[in-house]
């Protein structure tokens, strides 16, 4: 078995192995006609890594399965087993969004927004401070325990997951909680429990994409402040009024190029300023969620919400990336099984055959397609597929499911958390393109 151990002396004959690897890589990268900065700046994600693996050392190792030698067992990270008080929220907060979107209140379709009385309600239930300790007015739910919650909540409307995941396995609860100082923690986290900041993480953006080490995003000090000039795009969660984190690059700190990245907590206003300005983006992905862009200029950020240290922006957005990874495969999962439903099954033709019992009159769409002279579902090819899209739903299931609780044990294995978000992400692609072809025309027009 091959493992990191909890302690890591460094050795003379160790770190002279790391410099030699360090140098090696900056040599092919030169080759390969990277600049300087760009070398630099690869350079900060690997910092990042290490960095990012550093807060997982002590209580439990880190383990490396990509090439080492472990057995099956070492990544069971145990079962779901929340306390009474996290599985009594848990409980009010799905059984009160099931009535809601029976009774029909559960959108406000006027904004294409959750209903405020959706969000009050979930407030009051403890929704947003399930995963913030106690001592800080929340439930104190370990991580692990929250994947069965994420995966109902994308059965009852994959916003309300989404919405769960940003606020609680990204932004700003996590690197709060692992990075934040304790006049952080007792200032914002309470308010995130309480619901009145809605959090978000604003790592991506409109030139930036797998090199995040490019951010274009800066902070220059000003006194007790920063002045924070640039453009944040994509952003989910990102309301007016709520918590964001920025990362973002350090300007005049004396900071070395492609070392110079950090973390702000920064409150938006709950309006557009002269020196903030954001937009809302229409996307199909998410018709109830507040996904915008932002730029700021010279907008001015208090000195003290600044998260860790100067310099270490990046390997804790590495870290908090890491541990949300899991949220992505159980709402993958989630979603195909929707869309399978949709094929499948079509509830409004269910009629009743006995007081116990049901019977499903005409079937889903692929019973009532036809071709060739009978039902598409009848198929071995579209059987076979949709065989294929139901395992594909139960590999991710698990996968998120173990991500979540070797997590919470304190394990952390990056080549999995990446394996597991790409597959998931992968099958669920792959899903929606066969239900799009399965459906044809439907696809796209909608009529009675």
């Amino acid at each position: 078995m091959s493992q990191a151990t909890q302690e890591r002396p460094q050795t003379k004959s160790k770190s002279t192995e790391e410099a030699a690897a360090s140098d090696a890589i900056s040599l092919i990268l030169a080759q390969a006609g990277r600049t300087a900065e760009e070398i630099a700046s690869l350079a900060t994600l690997d910092d990042a890594d290490r960095a990012a693996e550093q807060q997982f050392s002590g209580e439990a190792p880190t383990l490396t399965t990509l090439f080492g030698n472990i057995k099956a067992s070492e990544l069971d990270a145990g079962v779901f087993s929340p306390s009474p008080d996290v599985a009594a929220t848990m409980a009010a907060c799905l059984e009160f969004v099931v009535q809601r979107k029976k009774a029909g209140t559960l959108l406000d379709h006027s904004k294409m927004l959750f209903h405020d009385d959706t969000l009050a309600g979930l407030s009051e239930r403890g929704f947003f401070g399930l995963a913030i300790p106690k001592q800080y007015a929340g439930s104190g739910a370990k991580l692990g325990d929250l994947g069965p919650l994420l995966r109902a909540l994308t059965m009852v409307h994959p916003d309300l997951a989404v919405m769960f995941e940003v606020h609680n396995f990204l932004g700003p609860v996590t690197p709060l909680l692992d990075f934040g100082t304790e006049e952080q923690k007792q200032y914002y986290l309470p308010r995130m429990a309480r619901g009145e900041l809605l959090g978000s993480f604003a790592l991506t953006e409109p030139g930036v994409g797998a090199d995040p080490s490019r951010l274009s995003l800066t902070a220059r000090r000003d006194g007790d402040r920063y002045l924070v000039s640039g453009v944040k795009w994509p952003i989910t969660n990102v309301v007016y009024g709520g918590l964001c984190v920025l990362i973002l690059k350090i300007e005049g700190d004396g900071l070395s190029k492609g070392r110079d990245s950090a973390m702000l907590l920064f409150e938006t206003p709950k309006a557009d300023t002269d020196n903030f300005r954001m937009i809302r983006n229409r996307l199909c992905a998410f018709d109830y969620l507040w996904n915008a862009r932002f730029r700021l200029t010279d907008c001015p950020v208090p000195a003290k919400t600044l998260l860790g240290p100067a310099g270490s922006g990046l390997a804790q957005a590495v870290c908090s990336l890491a541990k949300g990874r899991g949220g992505i495969c159980v709402n993958s999962a989630a979603k195909i099984f929707r869309l399978l439903a949709q094929l499948i099954q079509a509830p409004e033709i269910v009629e009743k055959k006995s007081e116990n019992s049901t019977r499903n009159k005409h079937g889903g769409w692929t019973s009532f397609r036809n071709t060739f002279g009978k039902p598409i579902g009848q198929s071995p090819r579209i059987q076979t597929w949709m065989g294929r899209a139901i395992c594909h739903a139960l590999a991710s299931r698990v996968l998120g499911d173990v991500c979540f609780r070797l997590a919470a044990n304190g394990v952390r294995d990056e080549t999995m958390g990446m394996i597991a978000k790409v597959y998931a992400s992968k099958a669920l692609l792959e899903t929606a393109i066969r239900s799009y072809q399965i459906q044809g025309g439907r696809a796209v027009h909608v009529d009675e």
